[in-house]
């Protein structure tokens, strides 16, 4: 008896440990809706960008983790495409090193970096001449990221180096498409965690005397720069810029993704989510402002393709259906859709990569700009999701019926 009693008890602590493991969120098999909808990204609290300008991290001193005095940045050279950062030149009792950004912290608010290494060994190391910079990042400080790699094309050595310096773009004119000035290139941002080339800082026009020139903060990606003719080409209109403009004493944060999101939709860019992690889009053009409220007066058509799918809450018939929708426009908007079980009824149910059309309105829930949408067209099939009034037509006791109501082109 004693006996059956203990392998009952060992028994029984067995099953209340598979129990408690079965609910653990670690261990917790993929469900069929856990494992059909893939995320919709990382968190933006998980992604803490460090920007820092060219103009403040040239002459930035450097130091060892003991604080001894390592020296300076000279220069910063990106790689061939320009989109990255391939070294940082540290310059230390007259010798240079290509340092890569991975290689140097920097604490935010710091005017200091601090390398892992010490005097004796930067006096040991090879270092480069002044007059022949190199191409890449020594591997003396650490291993250079395969992104710095594929930047080097090879036809690399028709691009000098001299062209790839930070310092020598720093206020080269801006001019649009047409050749009229735009003004010139400030400074340039760089994400230093990644090495990325996030924005360059536009001064517009020329300011009037005891005056400072509004500046701009403009996707690394819309600016091209042109070494032979001294320039930076914009291919935007002044009153784009004229629009975001912000003088010197209000320089925003560079690094708040809000501020990330408001940008690069100003320009149909997407936001560079490996560099702020996934950020909620939004609509800025002044027709698509959000309301508090769903407004019939303020319903609009929309199309694009699906880009990734999130469950993000319970709804009465199930789990509710959030999108990412890149529209034909370029912009990146957030779609609140319905729940999966009445989309799956009605034939309509997305996938990454479908061609959707919408009809709904932008709503602001807590700060973030939503499209709520009351009607979508997919798999050859219309099928209405809310009222006029933005009601949902989920609800119990209400019946959703196909409509052949044709879409508006947008606008």
């Amino acid at each position: 008896m004693k006996r059956f009693t203990s392998v009952g008890i060992v028994t029984l602590f067995v099953l209340m440990a598979v129990a408690t493991w079965a609910v653990m969120p670690s261990g917790t098999p993929a469900s069929e809706s856990q494992q059909t909808y893939p995320s919709m990204g990382k968190s933006t609290q998980s992604f803490t960008p460090e920007i820092l300008k060219a103009r403040d991290l040239i002459g930035m001193k450097v130091e060892s983790p003991s604080n001894e005095h390592l020296g300076k940045i000279a220069d910063v050279v990106l790689t061939a495409d320009k989109k990255h950062v391939a070294y940082c030149a540290l310059k230390f009792e007259g010798k240079y090193f290509a340092v890569p950004c991975a290689a140097l912290n920097h604490t935010t608010g710091s005017k200091i970096l601090i390398l892992n290494k010490d005097q004796a060994a930067l006096r040991a190391a090879q270092g480069f001449d002044k007059k022949n910079w190199p191409y890449m990042a020594s591997a003396e400080f650490g291993p250079v990221s395969e992104k710095m790699y594929s930047a080097q094309p090879t036809e690399l050595l028709a691009i000098p180096i001299a062209d790839r310096r930070l310092s020598n773009m720093l206020n080269l004119k801006v001019r649009d498409n047409t050749e009229h000035r735009i003004g010139e290139l400030r400074d340039v941002a760089i994400d230093f965690r990644g090495g990325d080339v996030v924005y360059g800082i536009v001064a517009l026009g020329r300011p009037l005397p005891l005056t400072r020139a509004k500046l701009a903060a403009v996707p690394w990606g819309n600016i091209a720069i042109d070494p032979q003719g001294k320039i930076a080409l914009l291919p935007v209109e002044k009153s784009t810029l004229q629009e975001i403009a912000f003088r010197s004493k209000d320089y925003p944060n560079l690094a708040d993704s809000s501020f990330a999101r408001r940008t690069y939709e100003h320009f149909n860019q997407p936001v560079p989510t490996d560099i702020y992690g996934y950020t909620a889009p939004g609509p800025t053009r002044p027709e698509m402002r959000a309301s508090t409220t769903f407004d019939p007066a303020r319903v609009t058509a929309l199309r694009g393709t699906v880009q990734s799918i999130a469950v993000v809450r319970e709804a009465e018939e199930g789990r509710e259906l959030q999108i990412t929708l890149k529209a034909d426009d370029g912009r990146l908007l957030t779609v609140q859709l319905a729940p999966r079980g009445f989309l799956r009824k009605q034939a309509v149910l997305p996938a990454q990569g479908d061609q959707l059309q919408l009809r709904g309105c932008i709503v602001d829930r807590n700060g973030q700009n939503i499209f709520i949408a009351s009607q979508i067209d997919a798999h050859g099939k219309t099928v209405l999701l809310r009222s006029d009034q933005g009601k949902p037509l989920w609800h119990r006791g209400m019946k959703s019926k196909g409509t052949e109501r044709s879409m508006e082109p947008m606008h």
